[in-house]
């Protein structure tokens, strides 16, 4: 595999290039012809990324528990996990 024609890292190939495109060759199965792959790296915090991504977790469960209930606006829709930490 490469990104922009260099032995492909994964952290160093993307280093600076947050919004410009980085074309990466890869191999879908080994000793097929590699196929090109442009993409767009973002530059993003990991702590605010994992953050993020449990904030809509919990939304979508919410919704997942709540949608066919009679008060969809109460967070908690089903009885509690026998142990599980109140709060």
């Amino acid at each position: 595999m490469t990104a922009d024609g260099a032995a492909y890292h994964p952290i160093l190939s993307f280093r600076g290039k947050a919004g410009q495109s980085v074309v990466l060759k890869v191999r879908r199965t080994e000793g097929a012809e590699p196929e090109t792959v442009v993409v767009t790296p973002e530059e993003a915090r990991p702590d605010d990324a994992f953050l993020e991504a449990m904030r809509a977790s919990v939304k979508n469960h919410r919704k997942e528990w709540c949608k066919d209930r009679l008060h969809p606006h109460l967070v908690l829709c089903r009885p509690p996990i026998s142990g599980a930490p109140r709060g």
